[in-house]
């Protein structure tokens, strides 16, 4: 039997899809292919076992699953995955308590300027937005230094991979959105606690 099969990826994704020609040598056959369920995989292993050494028992029998072969062509970026995930998580919670913070410091330095807007009349909701705009143009400024830096790192990364793929922009939208959320949430929790205080003891506040 002759045939032609489309292009596919029998070694790792950052190696050129060969031109490749499969030649059927029965009596050249390295490896015996089971095709099994994985519920099964201990039971059917073990029973191969006994089968091929009451064949050759001379002969040490060697197994491996195809799947964890192929998923050690990507250890590396496992790892890399891994690495990344840890450090955004310490970074957002670094960040967050930052953004706290600096709430903090600047609601105690316009304590007064909070009691004198509340006398006159000024809502909690205006108060919390007045700070959280503050925090929010920081947070645009970072979104927009860290886009192009983003982008030129995953190009760096997906460089040695030969079949290119397009980042989508509603990736680095919902990340904006993301931390434009945790942004306002942090900030508000100080915003709220200041503007809720007492105005008279706003005023005095030294």
């Amino acid at each position: 039997m002759v045939g032609v099969i489309k292009d596919y990826h029998h070694e790792s994704l950052k190696d050129v899809v060969q031109p490749t020609i499969y030649g059927l040598f029965p009596t050249s056959t390295q490896f015996l292919s089971i095709k099994l369920a994985a519920a099964d995989a201990g039971n059917i292993v073990e029973k191969s076992r006994e089968i091929w050494q009451s064949y050759f028992p001379g002969y040490p029998f060697e197994s491996f699953f195809l799947d964890d072969d192929f998923n050690k062509q990507y250890q590396a970026e496992e790892r890399l995955m891994n690495v990344i995930y840890l450090f955004s998580f310490l970074a957002t919670v670094i960040a967050c308590l930052g953004l706290f913070g600096l709430a903090a410091f600047t609601a105690a330095q316009r304590t007064k300027e909070i009691g004198v807007r509340r006398v006159l009349g000024a809502s909690v909701g205006s108060i919390v937005r007045l700070l959280s705009t503050e925090f929010l143009i920081l947070v645009t400024i970072g979104f927009v230094i860290a886009v192009p830096a983003t982008v030129y790192g995953m190009g760096k990364w997906l460089a040695p991979f030969p079949e290119k793929v397009t980042i989508a922009w509603w990736i680095f939208a919902l990340a904006g959105l993301g931390a434009v959320v945790v942004a306002i949430a942090t900030v508000s929790i100080q915003a709220i606690r200041t503007a809720s205080a007492d105005p008279v003891k706003s005023l005095r506040y030294e």
